[in-house]
């Protein structure tokens, strides 16, 4: 990217977070060795207000799946129902 593409970059995602179109959620569960399906429920609600979940990177991937080998058939939307709202899954790196 060029300095004038970042710099339009994070005025868009500074405007969106401004509206609240763009929420960015603090809570020690992203840090922790938790599973996601073990989602405390204080955040469980405030999800539950969300469009949409963004997770990313191949850890929470892992958590996500539960760290278990799942059939390629399996549907991820039926191994994440536990979600309050949708999801999308940003993976760069994943050996599983």
């Amino acid at each position: 990217m060029y300095k004038g593409e970042v710099t339009s970059l994070a005025k868009r995602l500074q405007e969106n977070i401004i509206l609240r179109r763009l929420v960015l959620s603090e809570d020690y569960f992203w840090t922790s060795p938790l599973a996601f399906w073990e989602i405390p429920n204080s955040l469980k609600n405030e999800l539950a207000e969300a469009n949409l979940i963004l997770v990313k990177r191949d850890a929470n991937y892992r958590r996500l799946l539960c760290d278990r080998y799942w059939h390629s058939t399996t549907n991820i939307a039926d191994i994440v129902c536990y979600l309050p709202a949708p999801m999308v899954a940003l993976v760069v790196k994943n050996r599983v």
